[in-house]
């Protein structure tokens, strides 16, 4: 249906998760048949009617595969990607304004992804 999430909107979604009426799905982007290729970013829909909201990560993922949701202990509420291609994890607040956190990086030290 109009404003449905088409093949416009997702190059190559991997993972997905919900969270107040809203599915999160991780894009890893790329090319799109001869138009600019997209980069790797989330993209949430409204759970009910699959209309597109926004996108998240744009700039900050590189290959985002798998993602959660997670409620923290103070009430905050984040959400957690994997991303593959910069080998770290991404956490995004939900529903707080914020510019997030990183947990690791590429490596073989305790704390590093390879």
């Amino acid at each position: 249906g109009v404003g449905c999430v088409s093949e416009a909107v997702l190059v190559h979604p991997w993972g997905v998760t919900s969270h107040g009426g809203r599915l999160y799905v991780t894009d890893v982007g790329g090319d799109r048949g001869g138009r600019e290729a997209l980069p790797g970013r989330v993209v949430v829909l409204d759970a009910e009617t699959l209309f597109l909201v926004g996108e998240v990560g744009l700039g900050q993922l590189r290959l985002p595969a798998g993602l959660d949701v997670l409620h923290l202990p103070d009430g905050t509420t984040e959400l957690i990607i994997a991303d593959h291609g910069l080998h770290r994890l991404c956490c995004l607040p939900l529903g707080a304004e914020g510019p997030g956190r990183t947990i690791g990086r590429r490596g073989r030290a305790p704390g590093m992804f390879h």
